[in-house]
């Protein structure tokens, strides 16, 4: 079985499992045409309206003001786990007791940061950044953060951890500001307008949030007992759905920044098999489009997908676009749609999307693989991680943990990990990880450097 890169959705939670869809939409497929046209309306559905909306900033929370940008940041891959800005590409070094056993080894989205802070205060994060023309790295600040990294170019959006909860900071581009924005944790962030998207969530009785933020002015608060999922933000503001009253049906809102109000975009139906789950939200001259899928489970395989197209700021536009039928008849699990434009601004719906890459498996030769086009995996690297270190035993191999694509070159996370049989739960393995490497690969020339080397205890 080959590992691939890990990409966490910062959308993708359990919500409620959808149900038989009550409503069938006329679909069309999409073969490279202009999007406009490769799609058809779904029958209008009654919107709920069981959310309490919270406008104003709450007492408690401590905030300090972000310097904030006025005009579009030259930001690449923002809200990866590589970010660049200018010549300087700014990431995380997880410390080295950050990391504890995980199923199949997926260490990026299960920091043990409540043990840490409160055995080992010292062994936290540092965000580093690394200069392109100089090949330079440099500190830039520590944190008890994880995941994705948002920014406007002029600051950093971070989650950081404390105790048991999280809440989220900005990090000016130098290290020499921060401040406490609120708890929750980081969704989303628009480069050009500097939007937030925070969720978070209460206990007693339950309630999740979506909070929408310009730096650290909170615009509006979405509070809801049905649950509800980011889709993505954009300068027109954030794009979200959520379980309607009654229909169980998907209602998809755009809340906009600039107006201060909720716009209706229509409903995406139902997800038939599992939980629903946002995995990509794209963003295209002629509307916005995101791919939802039904995960079924304890192993959260892909049961179901659909894909919908809305137009900002217009009520009733949401409509689906046909999956094609070579998605179906995949042998094992459906893979997720892969959506991109093609340089004429045409969508298209691929497996596998241009400019991916993972680690083949160990029985696989261990190969960094890339995709130049799409569907189509080359090697980069015969044996690019193959071979752990002398002695180390049979259990122990590498695992992908992401890969990202940034102006032609590519950055990784790769871990070093051995079997932890006494964490696996059930028939699912889990992996306890002995070190972690962050490494910039030339595509062009095959050269390798390591930024960082950690090795975890």
């Amino acid at each position: 079985m080959a590992m691939a890169f890990l990409t966490l959705s910062a959308g993708c939670g359990l919500t409620r499992a959808a149900e038989e869809s009550t409503a069938k939409a006329q679909e069309e497929s999409v073969t490279g045409e202009d999007a406009d046209t490769a799609v058809k309306d779904v029958p209008e559905t009654e919107v709920g309206t069981d959310i309490e909306e919270v406008d104003e900033q709450d007492p408690e929370v401590e905030t300090k003001e972000p310097q904030m940008s006025a005009d579009a940041a030259d930001v690449e891959n923002n809200f990866g786990y590589f970010v660049k800005i200018g010549d300087d590409v700014y990431y995380r070094v997880q410390g080295a007791t950050v990391f504890h056993s995980s199923i199949w080894g997926e260490f990026l989205g299960a920091p043990d940061f409540y043990s840490t802070i409160e055995n080992d205060p010292d062994s936290g994060s540092v965000i580093m950044k690394y200069n392109t023309k100089t090949k330079e790295t440099t500190e830039v600040s520590q944190d008890y953060g994880y995941g994705p990294i948002g920014s406007d170019g002029v600051n950093l959006y971070l989650t950081e951890r404390n105790g048991d909860h999280a809440f989220v900071k900005y990090l000016s581009l130098d290290g020499s500001k921060e401040g406490k924005i609120a708890d929750g944790t980081l969704v989303g962030c628009d480069a050009v307008k500097s939007y937030l998207a925070i969720t978070d969530w209460e206990d007693d009785p339950y309630m999740s949030t979506l909070s929408l933020y310009h730096g650290s002015e909170l615009l509006k608060q979405f509070r809801t007992d049905e649950g509800y999922e980011y889709l993505g933000t954009t300068s027109e503001g954030v794009f979200y759905y959520v379980l309607e009253d009654e229909t169980e049906n998907y209602g998809v809102h755009l809340y906009q920044m600039t107006e201060g109000e909720t716009c209706d975009l229509g409903s995406a139906g139902t997800i038939e098999y599992g939980y629903p789950c946002a995995e990509q939200f794209l963003s295209t001259a002629s509307g916005v489009y995101a791919v939802l899928s039904g995960r079924e489970g304890t192993g959260m395989f892909v049961a179901d997908a659909k894909i919908i197209k809305a137009v900002p700021n217009e009520q009733d536009s949401v409509s689906l676009v046909k999956i094609p039928q070579s998605f179906y008849e995949t042998e094992g699990e459906m893979p997720v749609p892969v959506l991109y434009t093609d340089e004429a601004g045409a969508l298209q719906i691929a497996k596998i999307a241009p400019h991916s890459a993972m680690l083949g498996s160990f029985e696989e030769g261990g190969d960094l693989l890339f995709a130049k086009e799409a569907d189509e995996y080359i090697s980069l690297a015969d044996g690019f991680r193959l071979e752990p270190a002398e002695g180390a035993g049979e259990d122990v191999r590498y695992i992908g943990q992401c890969a990202e694509y940034l102006d032609g070159d590519l950055y990784l996370i790769v871990a070093l990990a051995e079997r932890d049989p006494s964490e696996d739960i059930g028939w699912r393995e889990a992996y306890r990880p002995l070190s972690m490497e962050y490494i910039h690969f030339e595509t062009e020339t095959g050269k390798e450097t390591v930024l960082d080397l950690v090795t975890c205890r």
